[in-house]
């Protein structure tokens, strides 16, 4: 797995991610590999266009596994409301889930009047 994130340290297109893979496992195992690797790789598309543009052609890149970002504050409203359109569009969440999704920290998403919590025990 180390070599294929240090692959992927840059955006790659689908035909290098097949090629990288086709390399190691030969033609015939290439395309179960390249599916294996889009499922369960830590691998996340990366906008290949302006920001947050994802063109035809797909592009990938390592998953992060450093620090969230940094940077600006979430704004609490904003925060609030992208937590409740993602509730609704995707269901129960786990607050890792949404700050992972919204890229910002897990304390921001805890104080968040939207925030998911577990039922308090009656």
């Amino acid at each position: 797995m180390p070599e294929l994130l240090a692959f992927a340290d840059r955006p790659r297109s689908m035909a290098e991610m097949r090629a990288w893979v086709e390399e190691r496992l030969g033609v015939e195992k290439a395309e179960g590999g390249w599916w294996g690797l889009k499922a369960y790789a830590p691998l996340r598309h990366a906008p290949s266009g302006p920001p947050w543009s994802f063109g035809a052609r797909s592009s990938f890149v390592a998953a992060g596994t450093g620090p969230g970002p940094t940077g600006r504050a979430a704004d609490p409203e904003a925060l609030r409301t992208l937590i409740l359109r993602y509730l609704a569009g995707f269901g129960p969440a786990s607050v890792a889930d949404v700050a992972q999704f919204a890229m910002v920290h897990r304390a921001p998403v805890r104080e968040s009047p939207g925030s998911p919590r577990r039922p308090s025990p009656s």
